[in-house]
């Protein structure tokens, strides 16, 4: 029986009859040699050949892997820039709001500090809680004086801010905080304008003065306004985002602020004060029997009885329009203090005055006489308003109340 080899035996004769040895013969100089390429030899160029290709083969892959990675890093870095952008973009945005609504906040309270500045009410009458002095007062202050700066430095820390805060709501806290503090002043000063306004009304309706026309004044600037006057008109700042200049009560408060300004303005035209310190009525204003005629006659004016030479004064601000003598009235001034309002002083005994001379309440016009239609020493008192004559007594009994508004309107 014929043993059979081993495996590694055969082994080997297979790689020897795969790989045999060749000969490869090559001349030079005329001399012929030969290479023997054994079967080592051939196994080895074998293993380097496989090897290279291994190692290009990984390399390939490592390669377009790595360049798949690099892609995708690209991608995940493009999309993180287009986030910082995005971000970039809200946080500019969210500055912006923020800056737009500070300003708005600033422009509303400059309009009511400009109110409060006018005089017409001291601010601890409008009972408001947690308003801050800087709020009711006019001054600048070092938080006002840098307040766009700290803001836009708060918005560049907000930029910067990694905190997981919704910052949007918190400005909207303080901001809302801040307006509806602004909106209860608001509110406040209209009210007091309101009141203040019906008050004036309440009183000029007594004195028996046109209501309608004073109002119609008040509207436009009073009678004595400056003609071939205008200008662009500059709207407030609203109190809302949305802004309805028909409905901003800001607007609405600025418009009932001047109105009340210039009825305050008016009623310093109102006589104030009695003609005399010292007299009784010796004859009223209205139907009367005449004294001289002894028939029935309307009396124009209210007469005052004084001893002679008792000082006649000024019953408000104005300007002397008439000092002289007139029938029926004998020696007789006649001041005008605007608004329509016009005074007349008659049967003086001597006139102290001259035409188109500034007189202010209270200043001596003359002296009390008999002079013209008269029947004793008295000053016939008359007071006009657009043109027709109106009760003196009613200003006299009124001259309390008269002499307290334009004390506050004095006071601004």
């Amino acid at each position: 029986m014929i043993e059979r080899p081993s495996a590694p035996v055969r082994l080997r004769q297979k790689i020897k009859d795969l790989f045999p040895h060749h000969q490869i013969y090559f001349r030079t100089d005329g001399k012929v040699r030969f290479f023997t390429l054994t079967t080592g030899m051939q196994l080895s160029a074998v293993a380097a050949v496989c090897l290279f290709s291994m190692w290009l083969g990984k390399s390939t892959f490592d390669y377009f892997a790595q360049s798949d990675r690099l892609q995708q890093s690209r991608m995940a870095l493009n999309e993180m820039f287009g986030q910082v952008e995005a971000l970039n973009d809200d946080m500019e945005g969210l500055e912006n709001k923020i800056l737009q609504r500070a300003a708005r906040i600033e422009a509303r309270q400059d309009a009511l500090q400009e109110i409060l500045k006018d005089g017409l009410i001291e601010p601890e009458q409008l009972n408001i809680l947690d308003l801050s002095n800087d709020a009711l007062s006019g001054e600048e202050t070092p938080e006002r004086a840098h307040k766009k700066a700290a803001l836009k430095e708060a918005a560049l820390r907000l930029r910067r801010s990694a905190a997981n805060i919704d910052s949007n709501a918190h400005f909207s806290s303080v901001f809302e905080t801040l307006e509806k503090r602004q909106v209860a002043l608001v509110s406040a000063l209209h009210d007091h304008a309101e009141q203040e306004k019906q008050q004036i009304l309440s009183l000029l309706g007594d004195l028996k003065v046109n209501q309608e026309t004073i109002l119609a004044r008040a509207h436009t600037g009073g009678a004595d306004a400056p003609p071939n006057v205008g200008g662009p008109v500059v709207a407030l700042a609203s109190l809302s985002d949305d802004t309805d200049l028909d409905n901003d009560p800001l607007l609405a408060l600025a418009e009932d602020w001047d109105v009340l300004k210039n009825l305050r303005g008016q009623i310093l035209s109102v006589p104030a004060i009695a003609p005399l310190k010292n007299y009784y009525v010796s004859s009223s204003y209205g139907r009367r029997r005449d004294p001289f005629t002894r028939r029935w006659a309307h009396h124009s004016g209210t007469d005052l009885a004084a001893w002679y030479g008792t000082p006649v004064l000024a019953t408000s601000d104005g300007t002397v329009t008439y000092a002289g003598y007139k029938a029926g009235y004998g020696r007789v001034v006649e001041v005008d203090h605007g608004n329509g309002f016009v005074t007349r002083y008659g049967h003086l005994r001597k006139v102290v005055v001259k035409k188109k001379q500034a007189v202010t309440m209270g200043d001596k016009l003359g002296e009390t006489g008999s002079t013209g239609r008269s029947t004793g020493p008295h000053v016939h008192y008359e007071i006009w308003f657009d043109g027709k004559t109106l009760n003196p007594e009613k200003f006299i009994k009124a001259s309390q109340n008269v002499l307290k508004i334009q004390g506050r309107t004095n006071s601004g």
